[in-house]
Formats: structure tokens, sequence, C-alpha cells
């Protein structure tokens, strides 16, 4: 999910991982805060696998800031990975939606896991 997530943010433009998390924060209304320690370790993947590349800028006089960039290859794996995502999130409304409907289960219970 967190590739899935980070490759999204890099489809329209190269980013930085700061950036990457402040926007998946915003975009997902706070729902997703993801930590440094749980970027690092996919963005290395995915830099070893070849779905991204990196560059170092200069930011001001002394610090540098590392821009990801979503490789072609990244471009294809991302497709397939939102077409699995999807594909599990009906298999899953599948199965879920069939309890919606008994009288047993309690709809405010529903209207309140959604928040």
């Amino acid at each position: 999910m967190i590739e899935l997530l980070i490759l999204s943010m890099l489809v329209k433009q190269d980013m930085y991982v700061y950036d990457i998390k402040q926007e998946i924060a915003k975009r997902s209304e706070g729902e997703f805060i993801l930590r440094d320690g749980s970027m690092y370790g996919p963005m290395y993947r995915m830099l070893e696998r070849g779905l991204i590349s990196s560059r170092q800028e200069l930011v001001g006089e002394k610090r540098f800031r590392k821009y990801y960039h979503l490789e072609d290859l990244g471009k294809e794996y991302l497709a397939c990975c939102i077409e699995r995502f999807y594909k599990l999130y009906r298999v899953t409304d599948n199965i879920v939606s069939e309890y919606i409907g008994n009288t047993d289960f309690a709809i405010d219970d529903t209207e309140r896991m959604k928040k």
C-alpha cells in the first residue's frame, strides 16, 4: 500500500520525501500519516528495482534535497498495483456487502467505522 501511495504521488511531478508525506496526509484527510522510517525502506527497494530514480538538488548554500522521479518501469508497476488494489476492493466489497443488509448488523456501527 505504501508503494502504491508513493508512486501515485510521483506521477505528476518529482518530489522529496517530506513533500510526499505531506501530500499523502493531505489527500487522505489525515488517515495516512507516514513516518520517515516507514518510507525509506520502500523508497530504497523501489530505487533498487528501477521503479524510481533520485537526484540531489542544492537548497540554500549547503543543504541538499533528494528528489524522486517515477521511471517508466515504475509507471507499469503502478498500473499493476492499481489493478490489484481495485480487484481486492471489489472482492472485499462482495464479501462484506452481504453483512450490511443483515438485521443483526447495526448501520450505526458502519457509519461510526467510516469516521
